[in-house]
């Protein structure tokens, strides 16, 4: 089970892998459980989730950035009118007079020509390669506001609804580091909450940041073909995703499933299992009480871990490298592809260049996948304000809670990140899921600037 292509010196090594795949092998009759664990997975369902893949998946998703099937062709390039023409819209919205929550296709028109290749670009990132990038314009060139207002206007024509990214409505959150661990890598991952990833860049890096994607069917049909073992693990639905504002403070799920002729990702190694609190983290009175429900989370197996592990290898062996440019915007398809992150360094000097990147989450309407319903949660927590009436029961909720509809009264588009940073009671890798302010999880507090 040697792999074919030689390995970067930042992953595991191939006797790693082998080793690690050979462990779960030899404890998967074992219930692959914490022994913390109060909840029991029914056979019957891990049989279901397990009998129900395929042996392999074909496809423009199945690609690897180690030969020819990497994609290509994934610039869109803006030229001059194309830009006028945004610049222009920007013009038009402003003069309405909206709150950026009414940003969309019609309140931000653009021509046929234009709209038609951006949903050409919605099409892409649903259907062929998962991702594109839209280049051309200078983000130096512009106010802060109009910055915000060309990303919504953008995007809306990539799709039609956005998604709540914390318990403050905030709808854009700033990635832009404050303390030293902001820099350091990211691991593959998803964000478990979105159909589409948006990234814009309002600046790049001195040193690093760049982003890397990595197929989930092409990990798919590698761990089918080699490490059948792992993939049952991966796919069986007994992983802990810890959550907040909930009795159980997690549920389980599986972190690969095949659901509608597709293969479908949605894992954050910051949100599996207990997570410890940052020491520098200051708590309030709520977390606080003895007798936390945190320590109701179990904490992994060795054999989650090393399914993990060899995961990540294979996200790592098939992945592209996606170069930015400041003014870039990136959209991801959030469930065909997982995403890493490189260390990056910032120039100290007051006014240097420093990563500064705006993210935002995406669903379309009319291309969108369908999640199981073991993957539903975190993804109703940020849709489910425009999919079901407020207070509305969450359908599929399977953590044992009264699971509701986030009830969101004002949507927020924060123009610029707040003076202020909150450090996280926990450390996730990423935005894995919608996160309550009451738990001091917010990465981002926003401040009085934003679209009214």
């Amino acid at each position: 089970m040697s792999f074919s292509q030689t390995l970067c010196e930042n992953m595991i090594s191939t006797q790693q892998v082998r080793s690690r795949s050979a462990s779960v092998s030899s404890q998967l009759s074992v219930t692959l459980r914490s022994s913390e664990a109060t909840e029991t997975t029914d056979p019957a369902h891990t049989a279901d989730c397990v009998a129900q893949l395929p042996k392999e998946v074909t496809g423009n998703l199945v690609w690897s950035g180690t030969d020819a099937s990497a994609p290509v062709n994934h610039v869109i390039q803006l030229d001059v009118a194309d830009v006028l023409e945004i610049e222009n819209a920007v013009v038009s919205f402003k003069a309405r007079e909206l709150h950026g929550d009414k940003v969309s296709c019609e309140t931000f028109p653009l021509s046929d020509n234009l709209s038609a290749r951006l949903r050409s670009a919605s099409d892409a990132v649903h259907t062929k390669q998962g991702f594109c990038v839209l280049r051309g314009l200078e983000a130096s060139r512009y106010s802060a506001e109009d910055n915000t207002l060309i990303f919504l206007g953008v995007a809306s024509h990539i799709g039609n609804v956005r998604g709540i990214q914390d318990g403050n409505g905030n709808m854009l959150i700033t990635l832009k580091p404050c303390i030293q661990a902001d820099q350091r890598p990211q691991p593959f991952h998803n964000d478990m909450g979105a159909d589409i990833l948006c990234l814009h860049y309002r600046q790049v890096a001195k040193e690093g940041g760049f982003i890397h994607l990595s197929s989930v069917a092409t990990i798919y049909n590698e761990l089918a073909a080699k490490y059948p073992d792992v993939l049952e693990v991966l796919a069986t639905p007994n992983w802990p995703i810890q959550i907040t504002k909930t009795r159980l403070r997690h549920f389980l799920a599986s972190l690969i499933s095949y659901h509608d002729g597709k293969v479908i990702a949605s894992l954050d190694p910051g949100r599996l299992g207990r997570q410890q609190a940052n020491p520098e983290h200051v708590p309030n009175k709520a977390s606080t009480v003895a007798g936390s429900s945190l320590f109701r989370v179990p904490t992994l197996t060795q054999v989650q871990r090393d399914a993990l592990a060899v995961f990540d290898q294979l996200a790592h062996k098939h992945k592209i490298s996606v170069g930015a440019q400041a003014g870039d915007i990136l959209f991801v398809n959030n469930l065909a592809l997982v995403h890493a992150r490189d260390a990056y360094t910032d120039e100290e000097a007051v006014g240097g260049q420093r990563r500064h990147a705006v993210r935002m989450w995406l669903h379309d309407e009319k291309l969108a996948w369908s999640r199981p319903a073991g993957m539903r949660a975190p993804w109703l927590a940020a849709f489910g304000y425009y999919f079901k009436p407020q207070g509305a029961v969450v359908d599929g909720a399977e953590d044992g809670s009264s699971a509701r509809a986030r009830r969101v009264v004002n949507r927020k588009y924060p123009i610029v990140p707040a003076v202020d940073y909150r450090i996280p009671k926990y450390t996730a890798g990423s935005a894995a899921f919608v996160l309550d302010s009451s738990d001091d999880e917010v990465e981002y507090l926003d401040d009085d600037s934003d679209l009214e």
